[in-house]
C-alpha cells in the first residue's frame, strides 16, 4: 500500500514537472510570435496562488498599462474575491495574465 502511494506521488511530481515545462515552452513561442525573444526584467512578476484575483489583476494592469498602454478592464468581477489559484514565479505579465485566465476558466479580448 506505501509503495503505490509513493509510485502515484512521484508520477504526480514527474507529470506536473513536464504539464509546467509544456506551458513555458508554449509561453516562449507565443511571445516570439508577437515579435518578443527576450525578456525586459521590468516585465516580470510573481504572484501567490492564494493573492485576490483583483489585486493581481489590478497589479496586471498597471504593468499592461505601462508596456502596452492599454488597462485591463473586468467587465464582470466576482461576488466574492477569490484567489487567483496558481503560483506565477519569475514570469513575464502577460504570459502570467494568460496562465492565470486559463486557470480559471477564463479569457481575454482586446
Amino acid at each position: 500500500m506505501r509503495r503505490h502511494a509513493l509510485v502515484v506521488v512521484l508520477s504526480v511530481f514527474v507529470l506536473g514537472g513536464s504539464l509546467f515545462a509544456q506551458v513555458r515552452d508554449e509561453q516562449i513561442l507565443r511571445r516570439a510570435e508577437r515579435g518578443k525573444v527576450g525578456v525586459n526584467p521590468e516585465e516580470i512578476v510573481s504572484f501567490k496562488s492564494d493573492m485576490p484575483f483583483s489585486k493581481a489583476l489590478a497589479s496586471l494592469s498597471e504593468m499592461s498599462k505601462k508596456f502596452t498602454g492599454k488597462i485591463i478592464v473586468d467587465p464582470n468581477p466576482p461576488a466574492e474575491d477569490k484567489p487567483i489559484g496558481v503560483n506565477i514565479e519569475s514570469t513575464p505579465w502577460r504570459d502570467a495574465l494568460e496562465l492565470i485566465l486559463r486557470t480559471n476558466g477564463m479569457w481575454y479580448s482586446e
